[in-house]
């Protein structure tokens, strides 16, 4: 049986003392499970990193995993090996609504059961509707006369700091910066503007940049500009970003004639993510 990566770690509880984060190899003995699991919302995940570097010792090494992302590894060795792994409430709930017992298994989200599902056919599937299928039909009578309780309120929170976030985020993308940059971004307007409420809840690191780069992507121009390209002389350009790892985003700008506009435009189309940059993959 497959255990969740997360399942051993400790939450929220160190258990090092001041002399052994003083000893010389700066490694904390523990006899139980090593590392400690932080979740907090993404908003606050890179100050998580930023207080990291501020507050702990130069003598004393601690290996950090950000346990965030499609990239995330969920290999029990990997995580197990790290002295503290960051994660986000969302990740926790959608690593939930997935089998822990492996990929033979499918979980189903309706009645909270692990599925075999080893013969790969929908057979599988409609043998466990047809055994549960009284439970089901409650369940889904049930889901749907609840009614969720951020319904009952209107909704009136502070967008400053995601506007703030997205704008920044913009920046980067028009002045073709590498993405890398933005972990530091946080913890310089802490330093330039104290006393900014702002500044104090930005949280925009590398990873939630490249996510608002895929959210401000996948709008409608996409499906605005596909027909007339389809029926119209159009060239296209792309170049990567300067991002030092193993992918790069690559800003795909197409130049057409609007009839409608009674002019030539230049639209960015989408922003894919390529992680191996050879011609032949940029081609494709």
């Amino acid at each position: 049986m497959h255990k969740d990566p997360l399942d051993d770690l400790e939450v929220l509880g160190g258990n090092a003392s001041s002399s052994e984060c003083g000893s010389g190899t700066g490694r904390t003995e523990t006899t139980g499970p090593r590392s400690t699991l932080i979740i907090s919302p993404l908003s606050v995940l890179n100050n998580w990193l930023d207080q990291f570097e501020d507050h702990i010792h130069e003598n004393v090494h601690l290996d950090i995993y950000t346990y965030y992302g499609s990239s995330r590894t969920k290999d029990p060795k990997i995580i197990g090996q790290q002295d503290i792994v960051l994660t986000t409430y969302s990740t926790v709930t959608a690593d939930a609504k997935t089998s822990i017992r492996g990929e033979t298994f499918a979980y189903c989200n309706n009645c909270s059961t692990d599925i075999p599902v080893a013969n790969g056919t929908k057979g599988d599937l409609s043998k466990h509707v047809k055994a549960k299928k009284k439970k089901h039909l409650e369940l889904s009578k049930l889901a749907h006369t609840n009614q969720k309780i951020t319904s009952s309120f209107a909704f009136e929170g502070d967008t400053s700091v995601i506007k703030s976030e997205v704008t920044f985020t913009k920046f980067f993308i028009l002045n073709n910066l590498p993405l890398s940059v933005s972990d530091h971004a946080g913890k310089m307007f802490r330093h330039m503007f104290p006393d900014s409420n702002i500044a104090k809840k930005y949280g925009c690191g590398q990873t939630k940049a490249t996510e608002i780069v895929h959210s401000l992507s996948k709008n409608d121009d996409e499906q605005n500009i596909t027909p007339i390209l389809k029926n119209n002389p159009f060239s296209v350009g792309t170049d990567g970003s300067n991002d030092i790892s193993d992918k790069k985003l690559y800003a795909i700008v197409v130049r057409y004639y609007d009839s409608k506009a009674g002019k030539i435009l230049t639209n960015c189309l989408t922003i894919p993510e390529l992680h191996v940059s050879s011609g032949e993959n940029i081609f494709k």
